[in-house]
């Protein structure tokens, strides 16, 4: 009997701790999706011919990595 008030905790634990990850990623893909959309807008804005396809940020949330492509070379120095 222990046993099995014992694995329904565990399970309850695992449950909790699920939704917890699920709630923190969902955080993290929608700060995600609000970045790509703002790097748009500021592409457009400054005219730069490219075109993100992703964005994610480091391990510690430091930095904001973004992947792009563009059929030529994109000038930055313009953005200082």
């Amino acid at each position: 009997m222990a046993a099995k008030r014992r694995n329904k905790k565990q399970k309850y634990r695992l449950k909790e701790e699920a939704k917890r990850f699920l709630v923190y990623f969902g955080v993290s893909a929608l700060i995600l999706l609000y970045a790509i959309v703002k790097c748009n807008d500021l592409i457009e804005q400054y005219g730069l011919e490219m075109k993100i396809i992703d964005a994610s940020y480091t391990f510690d949330r430091e930095q904001l990595i973004f992947r792009f492509v563009s059929d030529s070379r994109v000038d930055f120095r313009q953005l200082r």
